[in-house]
């Protein structure tokens, strides 16, 4: 998990303790590396930093 968006009914929850109690009715988004880093510590911050740099993420949205 990558702390992306996670939905899940209060209910459900409650009674299986587990965000994915039912695979065949998960549906999510297979996210690169390059678009699910964490930034939690100054090193995780260099790394988005280089990405943006050399390229690999897009920012275009960001900048307007």
């Amino acid at each position: 998990m990558n702390g992306a968006l996670y939905l899940i009914g209060w209910e459900a929850f409650k009674a299986s303790g587990k965000i994915y109690n039912a695979p065949d009715k998960s549906f999510g988004l297979l996210m690169d590396r390059w678009h699910s880093i964490e930034i939690e510590t100054s090193e995780d911050l260099a790394l988005a930093e280089f990405a943006a740099e050399k390229g690999y993420l897009d920012l275009a949205a960001w900048k307007e």
